[in-house]
């Protein structure tokens, strides 16, 4: 790391660990100076009434190292909020690819704001590769976003069935334009590939694994994609009452959990937090296809390109560290080997030491926030 990188970093860590300062009002606003009027001229960020707010939005900014001319890579796209600030950060020139796998979000308005510096493809980031090889002519990619997780607006929507605030049929797909059916299945599945397989990569639902899913395979997804210390006794819980009925809408799968896992006052999270998590991440895929994103950026990005994840829970978290890991490691000889014979050279250059966590001003005003982590690498 340069003098001038690691200065950055420590500064940036200093805000966050230092719990007695807090964030200066003027953080709301970022000010970019117009090259043509000399004259500063704020962002307008988003607020309290916004749908979605875009977490460590300024963290993110510094750490990307934004440069005017240079493109980069939204695979994420959302409401926009990491889209425009980047784009006006690398004025007059610079271009935002942006990705989304949800059809409903269409950017129109970013499309007729700024031109050919925007470009939007309604695709999921595993297939990065695939979207810039369809790109009309080549871009040279200085820096790539994942801001993983589920938006507000997904969150929010009472369609969606992503979360247990809302009464909605169990889909939990970020994607649900495909067609989706269950009058092929038979019987119980032992396992979550097996299911998947029959039903279809982009037509699997919540409601496929809560109603045909096995005890044990119901279990292991609980324990694997939501950590939750009552997996067992849930999925039981979920079996006996699918044998009376199927389960088919999110208030109908609540019922269940809480029958098994009481609300306790001292307790800020949902007991159908970690299976509603579980579920989702299972249903959309979504530890594989990050795993498989990440393993394009490398070949994508331009050298001292940038990456920049938000990760919002362990699992996501545990995947971006060990790729950062395994790619920065000087050496693979084994252990007790005399010298290096393997000539390994490092790919990335990890450049938060530590993962970068949002200040208590940030989670108070956005609580959304608060299990959210930025790790940050550079391509070497």
């Amino acid at each position: 790391m340069c003098k001038t990188e690691a200065k950055v970093y420590k500064q940036t860590m200093k805000i966050h660990t230092n719990k007695r300062k807090r964030e200066k009002t003027k953080q709301n606003k970022y000010k970019l100076k117009n090259k043509n009027s000399g004259r500063e001229q704020s962002l307008p960020l988003q607020n309290k009434t916004t749908p979605h707010v875009s977490v460590l939005l300024q963290e993110t900014l510094t750490l990307l190292n934004i440069n005017p001319d240079q493109n980069f890579i939204d695979t994420t796209f959302g409401a926009g909020g990491h889209t425009q600030a980047i784009l006006e950060k690398n004025y007059p020139d610079g271009a935002v690819l942006a990705l989304d796998t949800d059809p409903n979000i269409t950017a129109e308005q970013f499309k007729q704001q700024y031109n050919n510096r925007f470009i939007f493809r309604n695709e999921n980031f595993f297939k990065l590769k695939h979207v810039i090889a369809s790109l009309e002519k080549p871009i040279p990619f200085h820096g790539i976003l994942f801001d993983l997780g589920v938006s507000s607006m997904q969150i929010d929507s009472d369609t969606k069935g992503i979360s247990f605030r809302h009464d909605a049929p169990l889909d939990m797909r970020l994607n649900n334009s495909q067609a989706t059916t269950s009058e092929k299945l038979t019987g119980e599945y032992t396992s979550l590939e097996e299911l998947r397989d029959d039903v279809g990569e982009e037509s699997i639902t919540a409601y496929h694994l809560v109603n045909f899913l096995t005890l044990q395979a119901l279990e292991k997804t609980f324990k694997t994609y939501g950590e939750e210390s009552f997996s067992r006794p849930i999925a039981k819980a979920i079996v006996y009452r699918r044998k009376q009925q199927p389960i088919t809408t999110t208030t109908e799968l609540v019922d269940c959990i809480l029958s098994i896992k009481k609300k306790r006052p001292q307790v800020k999270t949902h007991p159908a937090t970690k299976i509603f998590q579980a579920l989702r991440i299972a249903v959309n895929n979504e530890l594989e296809h990050l795993s498989q994103a990440l393993e394009q950026t490398l070949d994508i990005l331009q050298p001292n390109g940038r990456i920049a994840v938000i990760s919002f829970h362990s699992l996501e978290d545990r995947i971006v560290k060990q790729f950062f890991q395994k790619n920065a490691l000087t050496c693979i000889c084994p252990p007790r080997a005399p010298i290096c014979t393997c000539n390994t050279k490092p790919k990335v250059e990890i450049i938060t030491r530590k993962a970068i966590i949002p200040s208590e001003e940030e989670q108070t005003n956005n609580p959304r926030s608060r299990s959210a982590k930025l790790r940050v690498a550079k391509k070497i």
